[in-house]
């Protein structure tokens, strides 16, 4: 699936059922991956309407499933139902080696167009 054609109910159906960045808290290898990707990767202009961790996702094939069940909390006494999530991620790509920082930066030198610039700590003072 190119993300270039991804239809507009999609974003819709990701922004609901689709992963998030929360659910990488247990696996900081792929959160440093992500960041790495979101403050490097350059996006065609078809693919600006859509998250940079849904094209992280698509791009470097981030492998998950995310299912959740009901629950109650109790606030001021009261029963609250409420959705717990619980991710799955599956062992046999091996995410966290697939999606780290030194596997994104390999997949942006060969997938980019634009090089990449490593920024000074002072480039945001300096502009």
């Amino acid at each position: 699936m190119n993300t270039t054609n991804l239809p507009l109910w999609f974003l819709q159906w990701w922004d609901y059922y689709g992963c998030h960045i929360d659910y990488l808290k247990e696996h900081p290898p792929v959160k440093n991956g992500y960041l790495h990707f979101k403050n490097n990767f350059q996006p065609v202009p078809s693919e600006r309407k859509f998250s940079s961790f849904l094209i992280f996702c698509k791009k470097i094939f981030v492998p998950w499933v995310c299912s959740w069940f009901y629950d109650y909390n109790l606030q001021n006494g009261y029963p609250v139902l409420v959705r717990k999530f619980k991710i799955k991620w599956w062992d046999s790509f091996a995410a966290e080696s697939k999606s780290s920082k030194l596997i994104v930066t390999e997949w942006l030198q060969k997938h980019q167009t634009t090089p990449i610039i490593k920024h000074h700590p002072q480039s945001k003072f300096l502009a």
